[in-house]
């Protein structure tokens, strides 16, 4: 089991990780694709959506 300051760490690093390499692959690849808006647009849905995952990956169900 993880400790309080486990979480507390891979809930901050994991989502902006996630993000430099949404950030890195948005303009390395999509970027002939997909609009800098659209990118900006789906960034902060994709940091919600990775935080719950680890919240839920790392928080047990009391």
């Amino acid at each position: 089991m993880l400790s309080y300051t486990q979480i507390k760490w891979l809930i901050l690093l994991v989502p902006a990780v996630a993000i430099g390499l949404w950030e890195y692959i948005r303009h390395e690849f999509l970027l002939p694709y997909l609009s800098m808006n659209a990118g900006n647009l789906l960034s902060p849905f994709i940091v919600l959506a990775i935080t719950l995952l680890v919240k839920q990956a790392t928080i047990p169900y009391s």
